[in-house]
């Protein structure tokens, strides 16, 4: 009798071992990462990792706008009427803050953010205010040497004050 309830206990236990291994197993999506990598504060000051999350993330790299010279509310206002377009700030916002662990944009975070930003651009970028840009700001010193010398950014045109629209650059391409 006590042979019978140990085989008993023991079809029992089997059973439900091999219901437990036959049921499928959740995978995550072929596309999909299998974890979201975790960046510390101290990570958004490395450009390699900015870049690292702007392709985690699935950032756009044409049709992007930059500014200088005082012009963010021209990028702004001209990124708010052309819906496919983006600026730094579309980018690097309470998201990014909240992925990198809550960090400030102090100027480390930005000048690395700046570059990051200039090395994911390819096609036609604009710019609001390069004339106004001088020489230490992080367009002058760091976002329009890189568009400059890239291969894959075919124009980078400088934007007409106030204009919202996309063709309006008097100025011309910077890069021709």
């Amino acid at each position: 009798m006590l042979w019978n309830k140990c085989w008993a206990g023991l079809l029992v236990g089997a059973s439900i071992f091999s219901s437990v291994l036959a049921s499928p197993i959740p995978a995550a999506p072929r596309d999909a990462p299998l974890s979201k990598r975790e960046y510390v504060p101290d990570d958004a000051t490395d450009y390699n990792k900015v870049l690292e999350w702007m392709d985690d993330e699935g950032i756009q790299n044409e049709r992007l706008v930059f500014y200088t010279g005082g012009k963010q509310a021209d990028a702004l206002a001209f990124v708010e009427n052309n819906p496919l377009y983006a600026y730094f700030w579309d980018v690097f916002d309470e998201d990014f803050q909240k992925d990198f662990g809550g960090v400030a944009m102090d100027s480390e975070v930005t000048a690395a953010c700046s570059k990051a930003f200039a090395l994911n651009a390819e096609g036609d970028v604009r710019v609001f205010g390069d004339a106004l840009g001088g020489d230490d700001g992080y367009w002058a010193s760091i976002e329009k040497p890189i568009l400059l010398a890239d291969s894959s950014i075919d124009h980078i045109w400088s934007m007409d004050d106030g204009t919202t629209d996309k063709d309006a650059h008097a100025a011309g391409d910077l890069k021709g």
